[in-house]
C-alpha cells in the first residue's frame, strides 16, 4: 500500500514539473514597444494582428504561433506577416510551425543567411509566399509540411527531391525551394500578398470606371499594363517587380467616392476649398499613406502612388511614377470607353441579324 501511494505522489510531481516546465516554456513576455517574446520568436502586436520581427539572441529553437494571447498582458492578437529579414542571419538552428494559421505572408528574405537547417511542419494553407520569401536559406537540410496536400492552394512536399511546391488556384505548379539547392525559385509571384489582403479584396465591391468595372478589376488591370510597359523600357526585373506592386496599389484609398457619405462630405465645402478636396486631387496621396501602412513600400513607389494622377497631382519625379501614371491614364480611357459604349447601346441598340 504504502509503496502505492509513493508511486501516486511521484506521479504527481513528475506531472506537476511537467506541467511548469511547458507554462514556462510558452509563457508570453513583454519586450517593450509593444514586442512580445515566446519561444525563441519576437512579435510585434498592433491591435488584433501581429508580426513576427526576428528572434531572441542566444535561442536555437523557435516556434512560429499563428496567434498570441495572454489574459495578464491584455493582447490577443492573430499572427499575419514574418517580417522581410525577421530571421535574416539568425544563429538559429530549428523553426517549427505551430497549427492553426488563417492568413499568414511571408515575406522576402524571410529566413536568409540563416543557419537554420530545419523547417518543420510549414503550413500547408493559408500562406502566401512572397518573391523570395525562402531565399537564402544555405543550411537547411530538413523540410516538412503539416497536412501534405495536392490540392488547389496548397504547399507540399516532393518526394523525388524534397521541394517545396505551391498549387496556386489556377492548378499551376510552383516550385519554392529545394533544400538541395539552397535557393528559391525566381518563379514567385509578385503580388500575392497584395490581392489575398481582406481590405484589398474589399475593392471588389466598389464601383470604379462603371457598372461592370470594380476598383479590384481596374487595379489589377493596372498592374498588368504598368508591368508590360516597365519590361518594353527595359527596367531591372527588381524594378519592375517594384511598379507592379506601386500600380496594383494605386487606387489603395480605401472609400467609394461615389457613395452618398462622400457626397455629403464633399457638401460641407465651397468654393476653392471643395475643389482641393475634390477626389481626383486627393485620392493618389491618400492611397500612398494607407498603401504604406500595410505593405512595405519604399519612396520612390509611394512617390510614383501619390503623382499618378498628373496633371491633376504632382509631376511624376521618376520612372516608375511615370510608367504607372501612363498605365492608368491606358487603362482608364479604355474602362470609360468600354462604359461609354455599353451606354450608347442601351440608348440606341442595333439592330439584330435577324431584323436585316
Amino acid at each position: 500500500m504504502r509503496k502505492k501511494i509513493f508511486v501516486l505522489f511521484a506521479l504527481v510531481a513528475i506531472l506537476t514539473a511537467a506541467s511548469a516546465t511547458l507554462a514556462a516554456c510558452v509563457n508570453i513576455r513583454y519586450e517593450g514597444d509593444d514586442i512580445y517574446s515566446n519561444q525563441g520568436v519576437l512579435y510585434k502586436v498592433d491591435g488584433q494582428f501581429a508580426t513576427v520581427i526576428g528572434h531572441v539572441e542566444g535561442e536555437t529553437y523557435c516556434k512560429i504561433l499563428p496567434r498570441i494571447k495572454d489574459e495578464g498582458l491584455g493582447i490577443d492578437a492573430q499572427v499575419t506577416i514574418i517580417a522581410e529579414n525577421a530571421f535574416a542571419n539568425a544563429k538559429i538552428d530549428h523553426v517549427e510551425f505551430d497549427a492553426g494559421f488563417e492568413n499568414l505572408t511571408i515575406y522576402p528574405n524571410a529566413f536568409a543567411g540563416s543557419t537554420i537547417n530545419n523547417l518543420e511542419d510549414f503550413p500547408c494553407r493559408n500562406v502566401t509566399l512572397m518573391d523570395n520569401a525562402l531565399a537564402g536559406m544555405y543550411n537547411l537540410r530538413e523540410l516538412s509540411v503539416r497536412g501534405d496536400s495536392h490540392e488547389r492552394g496548397c504547399y507540399y512536399i516532393d518526394e523525388k527531391d524534397n521541394g517545396l511546391y505551391g498549387v496556386g488556384e489556377n492548378g499551376e505548379i510552383t516550385l519554392y525551394l529545394v533544400p538541395a539547392a539552397r535557393s528559391a525559385s525566381e518563379d514567385y509571384t509578385v503580388t500575392a500578398d497584395i490581392v489575398a489582403h481582406p481590405l484589398f479584396q474589399e475593392l471588389k465591391r466598389m464601383e470604379h470606371h462603371g457598372e461592370r468595372n470594380s476598383l479590384f478589376d481596374h487595379s489589377v488591370d493596372t498592374a498588368r499594363c504598368a508591368c508590360r510597359l516597365a519590361r518594353r523600357f527595359g527596367l531591372s526585373e527588381e524594378r519592375v517587380r517594384a511598379v507592379t506592386r506601386a500600380a496594383l496599389l494605386h487606387d489603395f484609398f480605401l472609400y467609394d467616392w461615389r457613395s452618398e457619405a462622400h457626397r455629403r462630405y464633399m457638401r460641407r465645402y465651397r468654393g476653392l476649398a471643395r475643389l482641393k478636396r475634390m477626389h481626383a486631387f486627393t485620392h493618389g496621396a491618400l492611397a500612398a499613406r494607407r498603401a504604406g501602412r500595410r505593405f512595405p513600400l519604399d519612396a520612390r513607389q509611394r512617390a510614383a502612388i501619390t503623382s499618378h494622377m498628373f496633371p491633376l497631382a504632382p509631376l511624376p519625379r521618376n520612372s516608375e511614377a511615370w510608367i504607372l501614371t501612363l498605365a492608368d491614364k491606358a487603362v482608364a480611357s479604355r474602362e470609360m470607353w468600354a462604359e461609354a459604349m455599353l451606354r450608347l447601346r442601351r440608348r440606341c441598340p442595333w439592330p439584330s441579324r435577324a431584323a436585316v
